[in-house]
């Protein structure tokens, strides 16, 4: 049985998804019975459980085989995983996949960055077989920016004219169903990308091609950009994050493009065309 914690966001969302659509059986992981009675509702089975909470991670933990792990962006991220490395490795769970982030690194300037680097070291240190993926910036991040493409036609960042080979979260679920359900599970790092690398200008010209109004990217400096974050609801260190990224954005950091989607699925990941088209209905006015 696989033990899906996330169950609910965007990736894990799809992965529960995917899990269905193959009939393979697993257990949704959930912090609140409103959470488990919508996913029972489908016919997903589900456990209550808050990685918060120790004691409920056991009891969650009975008869799991694998581990998809993946929590919010929150800032006690890395205890709140390596409560579940714990629990996983007192439970016996045989493999886990988590979810971390390109650049996870001790000595990274993002807190995220930082927090995902111990989570990777735990699980280096629990001896449990696993695999973490590494994506990159998200194209879902763009239904972040809907509300004003779809009333001003714009958006807005600070990452200069940096290229970004963005990935659709659906291609990471698809890798990470792939390791966990695989007749072995392919353990290591892999590092996730879209199969494109575009800057914010040249992915205004493509939602314009698909969307058939000219749509424009604005550059803004980096305290504009962190005011309108708090604005929008982000905690400040979030916001500090997200700045400081799109800074690493501008020089690059995210241009390399891999091939490990297509490697690890059998087929190429999606392009950001593809991820308009298919979110049309958010950015249409």
């Amino acid at each position: 049985m696989i033990l899906v914690a996330g169950a609910t966001g965007t990736t894990g969302g799809e992965v529960v998804r995917l899990l269905q659509e193959r009939g393979e059986p697993f257990t949704a992981l959930v912090r609140s019975a409103a959470k488990a009675e919508a996913l029972q509702a489908t016919g997903i089975d589900t456990v209550v459980a808050d990685l918060a909470d120790r004691a409920s991670l056991g009891p969650a933990m009975k008869g799991a085989e694998s581990l998809f792990l993946l929590s919010a962006s929150v800032a006690d991220q890395a205890a709140l995983q390596l409560n579940a490395v714990e629990a996983a490795e007192k439970a016996g769970v045989g493999f886990i996949v988590k979810v971390s982030a390109l650049g996870a690194d001790s000595e990274s300037p993002l807190a995220l960055g930082r927090a995902h680097a111990e989570v990777e070291e735990g699980l280096a240190a629990s001896g449990i077989p696993h695999a973490v993926l590494r994506p990159g910036s998200f194209m879902q991040n763009f239904l972040g920016s809907a509300e004003t493409i779809r009333g001003q036609d714009q958006f807005y960042g600070s990452s200069g004219e940096g290229k970004i080979a963005m990935i659709d979260a659906r291609d990471i679920a698809a890798v990470a169903v792939a390791l966990l359900t695989g007749e072995e599970h392919a353990s290591g790092v892999h590092p996730l990308t879209g199969p494109e690398a575009l800057s914010n200008a040249e992915a205004a010209a493509v939602l314009s091609d698909v969307m058939g109004r000219e749509i424009r990217y604005l550059d803004v400096p980096g305290d504009a950009f962190k005011a309108g974050l708090l604005e929008a609801g982000l905690e400040e260190w979030l916001a500090d994050d997200l700045v400081t990224l799109n800074d690493l954005l501008a020089e690059g950091a995210e241009a390399r493009v891999t091939g490990e989607v297509e490697r690890l699925t059998g087929r190429p990941a999606r392009t950001f065309g593809q991820f308009v088209a298919d979110c049309a209905d958010a950015f249409r006015k």
